[in-house]
């Protein structure tokens, strides 16, 4: 007897990771960021913090640029 541990059928990992990781908001650019935020939501506040001169303004703007780009 043979156990199947997928019953309906082989499923990729790729599109299952997708699928999991699906940018429902704004997309910042930033795959890691929108894997774990799921992208900019509205009515939602984000706070970037950091010690002086480490690029916070930087960062910021290409989020900014990024968002903007995806067309949102």
């Amino acid at each position: 007897m043979q156990l199947e541990m997928f019953p309906e059928g082989p499923v990729k990992l790729g599109d299952a990771l997708m699928e999991l990781w699906k940018v429902e908001g704004v997309s910042t650019g930033f795959q890691d960021i929108d894997r774990i935020l799921g992208g900019f939501k509205r009515g939602s506040l984000g706070v970037l913090g950091g010690v002086t001169t480490v690029g916070k303004t930087a960062f910021a703007l290409t989020l900014a640029v990024n968002s903007a780009k995806s067309g949102a």
